[in-house]
């Protein structure tokens, strides 16, 4: 009988002790595998593969994801720098995806309209016979909300420019509304001036104002790569990712068309004098 009592105590005592054992490991367990407490690096290879959106609610998940992952304008500024290895992939794929909703939420009215009507091409002033000009067109309706956002980036951009070597023109005809800019590009030193002041022009303004004027510089480029060297073109370019990277992803989207045609003054509704 004591023997029995003895077993049973023995049974009830290795139960006690096996749960007690279950409850001390149950933390250790849960400080491997819970994400909140994964290794830095073991946590960013999982959000790097996440969506955009997912990985952005991931990093405001808890104090630890904050302070582990990088914000996408971190991302941004490492692929400006020239980042490369396992990282870049994923980086820029967030980064483009963070522009491309940008671009969705601020693309409205005129600026859409603009964006969609942006054109690039040579001008020849019939009157001098002077072919060194490059025209820089979009136009909108004139009623349109947005209109006076894109006044303002053209604007800003000419007066960043020493000397003013070109002019802007808008002309209302047919309800519509058209923006031209005219410019020189002689040499290399005048087109790295040119992209200099629209980099400016773009880290000053905010919202659509930025997409109509990237989407212009990015056409101008293109435009320039026909009638240059492009290995110099692009390296002028990337002088200034943050303008061209995001003007590459908008007039992708809204304008893929380059136009390089020989354009007069009497392709325009107004007269134009330069």
């Amino acid at each position: 009988m004591g023997s029995v009592q003895s077993c049973s105590r023995a049974g009830q005592n290795n139960r006690a002790s096996n749960t007690i054992g279950e409850t001390q490991s149950r933390p250790a367990l849960e400080q491997i595998t819970g994400i909140r407490n994964l290794p830095a690096e073991v946590l960013e290879k999982i959000a790097l593969k996440l969506p955009r959106k997912d990985y952005a609610a991931l990093r405001q998940a808890f104090k630890r994801a904050r302070q582990s992952l990088p914000s996408v304008k971190a991302m941004n500024e490492c692929i400006n720098q020239g980042l490369c290895g396992e990282r870049a992939g994923p980086y820029k794929e967030i980064v483009n995806a963070a522009k491309s909703d940008y671009i969705e939420k601020v693309a409205r009215g005129a600026i859409l309209d603009a964006l969609e009507t942006v054109k690039v091409g040579k001008f020849c002033n019939v009157r001098n016979d002077n072919e060194r000009y490059i025209a820089l067109l979009c136009r909108y309706p004139h009623q349109r909300p947005g209109k006076r956002a894109v006044l303002n980036v053209l604007d800003s951009f000419c007066a960043l420019v020493p000397d003013k070597p070109f002019i802007r023109h808008a002309h209302v005809a047919h309800a519509l509304l058209y923006s031209v800019i005219f410019l020189t590009c002689d040499d290399l030193a005048s087109i790295k001036q040119l992209f200099s002041s629209a980099n400016q022009a773009f880290n000053r303004c905010k919202g659509g104002e930025k997409l109509v004027l990237a989407s212009l510089i990015s056409a101008l480029k293109l435009h320039l790569c026909r009638h240059f060297a492009e290995a110099d073109i692009n390296n002028l370019a990337a002088l200034y990712p943050d303008v061209f990277s995001m003007g590459g992803i908008v007039h992708n989207r809204y304008a893929p068309e380059v136009n390089d045609v020989s354009w007069t003054e009497t392709l325009f509704p107004f007269r134009a004098t330069v």
